[in-house]
């Protein structure tokens, strides 16, 4: 929210909201987000990777280079 002013989900039907998070169905769409770099945008993916034995750490967020 705090990059672009909206969240990575959002449906009015609450049932396919839930399906976007559990799918992890999210993009970058242009042109809010063609100003965010690169590394922001990795960090983002990296913390909504859908398994959590894949999904970054909060310790390996805080060494990230964005």
């Amino acid at each position: 929210i705090l990059l672009v002013g909206y969240p990575p989900f959002w449906d009015e039907d609450q049932h396919r909201l839930y399906q976007q998070i559990k799918a992890g169905a999210y993009d970058f769409p242009s042109p809010e987000w063609d100003t965010v770099t690169p590394e922001a945008k990795d960090l983002i993916n990296k913390m909504l990777t859908i398994n959590p034995a894949k999904r970054i750490t909060a310790s390996e967020a805080l060494k990230h280079p964005w």
